[in-house]
């Protein structure tokens, strides 16, 4: 299977698809009141991956969003792959680590 520009079925989101996407609502309503970001951000996978590109992918999004919507609240929500190991309550110090992200 080969993705196309912005991936394909059964496959995530992918950076282009993320950028057409934040355009897009951007052309929609530059200024909405908030912004929700519904989680599950992280590629769905098959293992080897670790916390450091689960949080660097939230990270890397967040910069997305906050450069295209600037000084709109986000309200994140925490998906099950937005967390290493995937499917998991890693604990009070992987929290800290994804909210200090969020600001």
């Amino acid at each position: 299977l080969r993705p196309g520009l912005f991936s394909s079925f059964g496959c995530s989101s992918n950076i282009p698809l993320w950028q057409a996407s934040l355009n897009k609502l951007y052309l929609q309503n530059p200024t909405p009141d908030f912004i929700l970001w519904i989680g599950d951000n992280y590629g769905h996978l098959p293992q080897p991956d670790n916390e450091q590109l689960v949080l660097c992918s939230t990270m890397l999004l967040f910069e997305m969003i906050t450069k295209t919507f600037p000084n709109i609240p986000i309200i994140p929500a925490i998906g099950n792959h937005d967390v290493f190991p995937y499917n998991s309550d890693p604990g009070p110090q992987f929290y800290s680590k994804i909210c200090s992200i969020w600001h």
